[in-house]
């Protein structure tokens, strides 16, 4: 299928690699620790109560790869799933469980509550705006109690609750349905600023102020990773200009671009921003938003937005930007009001995750309304965590307050919730290495610009000194996925390389395990499923931001912390 790959079976490290490729016979991990997060939102309440009534609940997602697996199982034998309206977004064939597993939680929250639970679960494709605007006609029609969105977009809306997704979900709520979404996890990787240019040369350049609140006509960002490596990064820049419909666009207009330390344009976006389209001219765009995509090699680089029409204003008019990728950190980040549509809707509950710093909010707004632990660990030996698993965890719970009697408005549920919510953000214990859940991030558009991808593993903790002078110190690892656990039980270490995790292993260590003998572009990637070798060709295909590298170390792994770590690999 892929031609450079090479897959290879090495014992325990392989956990069903080949079910990730054919999605056919993809069969979506389970939850191993229902009972610890029933435990902790406290459902046991609920044990033994019948549902006065029968709750209709709808899943929009944009990750139903295995579906069919859950169904019977780990979730009730009766789930239906909903393709939706055909649209551009089919063409898009990428293997993505994330909504099978936000099923899964929710399902799994209602079982271990021990209630006589009566309740329908519909799971909604809304891959895209068509998908997803005739998913919510749907669950309007057929009077649907409660909608659960585990996802945000990085356009569409201005973070004011306003834009054309924020006008479909208000739909929705207006409609009398409760709607459950996913704060995001956008808190470390935004960077606002209002229109405010200063001309330099022929070109106008919107202003960013730096930490100490200098002015400059640039935001730095950085690739943190070595060569040969490329970090991949991807860019989107949106303004506060978006209609509440599809078909009126707008007529301010900004370009992007991404230079380097030497002002060398990297990357640029273009677009021409008019308030009606133009079947002539391919540039014109009806959106206020640009895009980069590219890869960068390891250093310094700086976001630049060049203001094309004079009608913006600096009081009213505010631009966005969001970067994505891995080994990219955005310098200086606004941290308070990073909510995406439709987190930032006024009519919606959303919910952050208390042990994510990346959790997406807004001090403005006083979101997220509640927040949850979010940790959840699958049999395949992964442990995603992040927003959208507390959103499916406040779903659950809020389909036993509607069938045991509480009143289906946002008010009354978002009452019964409140007492579960933590108190503020945190980030995880030090031993707690897991990955962010899958695909989480924010919904792809029709056209694959916005592909989704979950982030680095270890994204949002703080940074830990790893290395001695003498040996390679290795991070805590009792919480990582099987096949890594497995590489540090042969004497690898885990380690924080520029503000991602890795896998280093001497080379006695990669000779053992057959490692030794590579091509010179293959690099080695550990995954929940298990250990892949990729080429230069494939390395775009794979979401290579889920895993782990394994590198060959440069100095020994330290004896006495490897023993130290020792009991965990047994748990």
């Amino acid at each position: 299928m892929y031609k450079t790959w090479r897959i290879f079976f090495v014992q325990a490290f392989l956990l069903n690699f080949s079910a990730s490729v054919f999605a056919a016979d993809f069969v979506v991990p389970t939850i191993k620790n229902n009972a610890v997060i029933a435990r902790d939102l406290k459902v046991s309440e609920f044990e033994n109560k019948k549902f006065r009534r029968r709750i209709k609940v709808a899943i929009l997602d944009n990750g139903w790869t295995g579906y069919q697996s859950a169904i019977g199982k780990a979730l009730p034998a009766d789930t239906v799933y909903h393709s939706g309206k055909e649209s551009a977004a089919d063409e898009d064939k990428t293997d993505n469980f994330h909504g099978v597993v936000m099923a899964q939680i929710l399902a799994g929250v209602i079982k271990e509550s021990g209630a006589a639970a009566n309740y329908e679960l519909h799971l909604f494709n809304a891959v895209g705006y068509t998908k997803l605007n005739d998913a919510i006609e749907t669950v309007i029609n057929d009077k649907f109690d409660i909608v659960l969105y585990s996802q945000v977009w990085e356009f569409g809306g201005s973070g004011d609750g306003k834009g054309f997704i924020n006008a479909a979900v208000t739909k929705a709520t207006e409609a009398g349905i409760v709607w459950i979404n996913a704060a995001g996890n956008f808190g470390r990787s935004t960077r606002k600023a209002p229109v405010d240019g200063k001309v330099e040369g022929q070109d106008e350049w919107v202003q960013f102020k730096d930490a100490k609140g200098k002015l400059e006509s640039r935001a730095k960002i950085e690739c943190k990773t070595t060569a040969p490596e490329q970090c991949t990064l991807k860019v989107l820049m949106a303004w506060n200009d978006f209609k509440d419909d599809t078909e009126t666009g707008t007529d301010k207009d900004l370009d992007l671009y991404l230079v380097n330390a030497s002002g060398e344009v990297k990357a640029q976006s273009e677009k021409v921003q008019r308030l009606a389209k133009d079947p002539t001219n391919n540039a014109v765009s009806l959106l206020p938003r640009e895009v980069i995509e590219t890869k960068l090699d390891a250093g310094t680089y700086y976001i630049k937005a060049k203001v094309k029409s004079k009608n913006f204003s600096a009081s009213q008019d505010e631009l966005r930007i969001t970067i994505f990728g891995n080994g990219v950190v955005l310098d200086n980040p606004t941290v308070d009001e990073t909510l995406l549509p439709p987190a930032d809707n006024a009519n919606v509950i959303v919910i952050g995750a208390s042990d994510d710093l990346q959790t997406s909010s807004s001090k403005a707004l006083k979101k997220p309304d509640i927040l949850l632990k979010s940790l959840v660990n699958l049999d395949n030996g992964s442990s995603p965590f992040g927003s959208s698993n507390a959103a499916a965890m406040a779903a659950g719970v809020s389909v036993l307050r509607l069938g045991t009697g509480t009143e289906k408005t946002r008010e009354a549920v978002l009452a019964a919730l409140k007492p579960l919510s933590r108190k503020k953000i945190e980030a995880p214990a030090p031993d707690q290495v897991a990955q962010r859940a899958p695909v989480e991030r924010r919904a792809p558009s029709e056209r694959r610009e916005s592909a989704s991808g979950p982030a680095a593993p270890g994204e949002g903790r703080s940074e830990v000194a790893m290395n001695r002078a003498d040996c390679i110190e290795s991070l805590p690892a009792n919480e990582l996925f099987a096949s890594a656990r497995r590489f540090i039980q042969d004497g690898a270490a885990l380690v924080n390389a520029g503000g991602r995790y890795a896998i280093v292993a001497e080379p006695r260590v990669m000779a053992t395990l057959n490692l030794s003998n590579l091509d010179d572009d293959q690099v080695i990637y550990l995954f929940p499923e298990g250990i892949r070798f990729v080429g230069p060709e494939d390395r775009s295909r794979v979401q290579l931001d889920r895993g782990l590298e394994v590198r060959t170390a440069r100095r020994p792994v330290c004896r006495t912390q490897r023993a130290a770590l020792e009991p965990s690999w047994t748990k």
